[in-house]
């Protein structure tokens, strides 16, 4: 991305700024000695009066450049004047001193073999050995703590807090990024920001806006930070708030720098668009699965179930409880309502386990699709069908749910479960929901084999009106790799933009507790921590807070998410001094003179100071800064690896519909 000719303006700047003391330095010398010149000539004057000028004038540039450095060390200690700037000042008195003495030296050194240095001296001109002496003194004061040695009046970021050597207020600190770089490697791996300190950098209090590549500073040409899912249990969770660059700091990276396989969803449906070809010059197979686009595909989300194995019935369970909901049935009620639901989710498992374990039907025809077909028969044809099941089913299963729905006596309760079955799965009855759990785009296999990546792209409104689409899409990926049990050839990432949108999901926790031996990595993008509460609850935050390995936080909006983080950074321990100062008058009885007193004092004391408070974190972090937390780690704060402004992958993004 060209930056045209304002980085140009802004390396030149200080440049330009430092010509300002010398061009007044200039013009004060000019305007003085057109003024004080002539009078030395000037026969009005008495001789004793022209030779004095005459004498003065010697040491007038020095007397210039000194007016000239010390309005500039006033500015400089007001922040109105950069460092440049004033050391040009300091070089100009420094210049001028050097005339004087050089002319001095010229004046004398004819008289040196005849006279010593001792003796020369009593012939030194009083206005030179004045100018250089001002010179000299004042030269020492501006380089001194006095002047540019010293800070500035300060901003709120740049205020020194003296740190005391206890830890009775704890030690917080950042993590040097040294070490943030030994522990986040740029090896190809999950992109988690950049190594450089944003709130360090020369735009620190200039907002960050996209557009405009002047307030980008040093972002976009520092080194990545990369996990490379060799810690804990590999999976990590971002937190950014609503437009918090999610997509472009996190997915689009990594997308990028990933050597291996990825499984993303994508609600915005941009990723695939915008890292197809990047993908693909990897080597790598991709397939897109989008239920607007007819020509996507689909795959079938049965086809990992194993009928000859054990387990059979235990995953046909699950996917009964992606299909319907994990939470499908009312908590903490009796009544109808529970019971109505609990019978409709048998319905639906028993259906499925018949169609699973039916050795007749060819494996290609056994899909979610061809389960609503014997669903959504009539009510009289799905009980003749349970009557079949139950006398003639491969499935154990099966056959004890049949028996049982079978004997509901009340046609109005069959009415009911069966009611409920066909509400749980009327997803299925539109036909492009169907076509993506029952495609034959690819199977489950091939993503086992290591080549396919996938792109899920359910736009965010059917998300939210029928999250269990993707939650089976989702969990059918999930344990295809768990049912290669290790054997697969690397670690896969499943990338969840918006991952509240999938409700709660069991399967989740359980890839987040026993993933990591499986080869399965997931990162989970979220607007707020809310949203992770809502969705496991406070004890599933906590669950996840305790397994993941890394957790990035930034553009936070909420109050609570940045009083927590707030919390997590910790604190230490500062001194702060005080100074009071007091005084009074008294008159004792008989006295008419008063008694003035005064006091004075100082007292310095520990403490305790956040690390970063949570109105910092809300209102003066940039939106492409964030803190990273590391289990046994100072939590990190670094760059966001923002992929519009680095120019390794500027190249390898296409263009999609959204800016």
């Amino acid at each position: 991305m060209k930056r045209g000719y304002r980085p140009l303006l802004r390396a030149g700047a200080p440049w330009a700024l430092a010509l300002v003391p010398i061009v007044a330095w200039f013009a004060l010398r000019t305007g003085v000695h057109n003024l004080v010149v002539p009078l030395a000539t000037d026969p009005a004057l008495p001789a004793w009066e022209r030779t004095v000028i005459a004498r003065a004038v010697v040491g007038l540039d020095v007397a210039a450049a000194l007016v000239v450095l010390g309005l500039c060390l006033v500015l400089y200690r007001h922040r109105l004047l950069d460092r440049l700037a004033t050391m040009a000042a300091i070089g100009v008195v420094a210049a001028t001193a050097t005339v004087v003495i050089a002319r001095e030296y010229e004046r004398l050194i004819p008289w040196r073999p005849e006279l010593s240095w001792l003796e020369l001296s009593a012939f030194f001109d009083a206005a030179a050995v004045i100018a250089v002496t001002a010179a000299i003194v004042l030269g020492a004061v501006a380089l001194g703590p006095a002047g540019i040695a010293r800070k500035r009046t300060p901003r709120w970021r740049d205020t020194p807090l003296d740190r005391t050597g206890s830890a009775t207020f704890g030690s917080a600190d950042w993590l040097p990024m040294a070490a943030a770089r030994h522990l986040l490697p740029a090896k190809g791996g999950i992109v988690v920001g950049e190594a450089y300190r944003v709130d360090r950098d020369a735009i620190a209090d200039v907002p960050f806006d996209p557009a405009d590549p002047d307030t980008w500073g040093n972002g976009g040409r520092q080194p990545l930070l990369e996990y490379t899912c060799n810690t804990a249990s590999t999976h990590g969770l971002v937190f950014a708030g609503s437009g918090g660059f999610k997509t472009t700091s996190v997915a689009v990276p990594t997308l990028l720098r990933w050597p291996a396989s990825i499984i993303t969803l994508d609600p915005s449906r941009e990723l695939a668009a915008m890292t197809t070809r990047a993908r693909r010059a990897r080597g790598r197979r991709v397939v897109e699965i989008d239920p607007a686009d007819p020509d996507a595909g689909g795959f079938n989300v049965l086809d990992w179930i194993d009928p000859t194995r054990p387990e059979a019935d235990d995953n046909i369970a699950s996917v009964v409880a992606w299909i319907a909901g994990d939470d499908a049935a009312p908590k903490g009620r009796s009544g109808p309502a529970e019971f109505f639901a609990s019978q409709g989710r048998a319905l639906i498992t028993c259906l499925l386990s018949d169609l699973v374990f039916d050795p007749a039907l060819p494996r290609s025809a056994c899909t979610l699709e061809t389960f609503r077909h014997r669903l959504t028969e009539s009510e009289r044809a799905v009980k003749a069908r349970l009557k079949d099941i139950h006398h003639e089913s491969h499935s154990a299963q099966a056959r004890d749910l049949a028996g049982s729905l079978m004997d509901m006596q009340a046609d109005e309760t069959f009415s009911g479960i069966y009611a409920n079955a066909t509400d749980l799965t009327r997803w299925l009855s539109t036909p492009g929901y169907a076509r993506l759990v029952s495609g034959t785009a690819f199977a489950t296999e091939e993503l086992i084999r290591g080549n396919l990546d996938l792109f899920i792209n359910i736009p965010l409104k059917v998300l939210d009106a029928t999250p269990a689409l993707a939650r089976v899409i989702v969990g059918a990926l999930l344990n295809a790799v768990y049912e290669a049990e290790g054997r697969v050839p690397h670690r896969f990432v499943f990338l969840l933009d918006e991952a509240a949108r999938l409700r709660y999901m069991a399967l989740l926790e359980t890839a987040r507790d026993a993933g990591r031996k499986y080869g399965i990595t997931m990162v989970l993008l979220y607007q707020s921590l809310g949203q992770l509460e809502r969705q496991f609850g406070r004890d599933g935050k906590r669950a996840w807070y305790d397994s993941a390995a890394w957790r990035a936080y930034a553009a936070i909006q909420d109050p609570e998410t940045a009083e927590e983080v707030s919390k997590i950074c910790g604190t230490y321990g500062v001194r702060q001094t005080s100074q009071s100062r007091s005084t009074g008058a008294s008159r004792r009885p008989g006295h008419w003179l008063r008694g003035h007193n005064a006091s004075a004092g100082e007292t310095v004391a520990e403490v305790r100071r956040l690390l970063i408070s949570a109105d910092e974190l809300m209102h003066d972090m940039r939106a492409d800064e964030q803190i990273v937390v590391l289990p046994g780690h100072r939590p990190i704060r670094c760059g966001r690896a923002i992929y519009f402004r680095r120019k390794d992958m500027q190249g390898l993004v296409d263009r999609c519909g959204f800016r």
